[in-house]
C-alpha cells in the first residue's frame, strides 16, 4: 500500500512550516513547533529528509533562492496555492503537487509539466506568484 501524504513539515533555518493536504490545494501555515495530531486509527507517522530523497545533491547548500506559488490566495494567517515551486541556488528544485490521489505529491521539476496539463485541463491557465530571495 503507498502511504498517502496529507501532512508536511519543513523546518528552514529557525522557523518551521506546515503544508497540508486540502482536496486540491495546500495550506501553508508558520508553526511554532511540530505537532502530530493522529485523527485516524490506521495514521502512522513517518519522518524522512527529502535531501535524501528528492535532490540530486544532498550534501550540496540546500539554500532557497526562489518559491512559486500558483493560483495563491492569503486567508488570515494561512496560505493557499494549488502548487509550489521552491528553486535552490545549487539549481535544484523541489516541486509539491496536492492534485494526487495519494495526498501531496513531492518530486523535482518533472512533476510540473504534468501538473500544469491537469490544472489547465480542468480550471485554466494557473496564476504564477513569483518570490526571489
Amino acid at each position: 500500500m503507498t502511504p498517502q501524504i496529507l501532512r508536511l513539515f519543513a523546518l528552514y533555518g529557525f522557523k518551521r512550516s506546515r503544508v497540508d493536504h486540502q482536496s486540491t490545494q495546500l495550506h501553508i501555515t508558520l508553526v511554532d513547533s511540530f505537532r502530530f495530531e493522529n485523527g485516524f486509527e490506521d495514521t502512522f507517522y513517518a519522518k524522512t529528509e527529502i535531501t535524501n530523497v528528492i535532490l540530486k545533491h544532498p550534501l550540496a547548500t540546500n539554500i532557497v533562492s526562489a518559491i512559486s506559488f500558483f493560483n495563491l490566495e492569503e486567508n488570515d494567517s494561512i496560505i493557499l496555492c494549488d502548487a509550489l515551486h521552491i528553486r535552490l541556488y545549487n539549481e535544484q528544485d523541489i516541486f509539491l503537487d496536492p492534485l494526487c490521489i495519494g495526498g501531496i505529491n513531492i518530486g523535482g521539476i518533472e512533476l510540473k509539466p504534468d501538473w500544469e496539463e491537469t490544472n489547465i485541463r480542468l480550471w485554466g491557465m494557473p496564476q504564477e506568484t513569483y518570490i526571489a530571495f
